[in-house]
């Protein structure tokens, strides 16, 4: 019962870490498109 426990904490770290790690990468996505965007100056307006 033990190393069940054990495992599914591990699981539940993996998945947490797999979900920071997809948010982060769209974050960056986004982040670039702004940018891009921005320079563009579609934004303009915005500053």
């Amino acid at each position: 019962m033990l190393s069940l426990d054990k495992r599914n904490k591990y699981n539940i770290k993996t998945t947490a870490f797999t979900v920071v790690l997809f948010y982060l990468i769209q974050a960056k996505g986004f982040v670039s498109v702004f940018f891009v965007s921005a320079k563009s100056g579609d934004f303009a307006q915005l500053w």
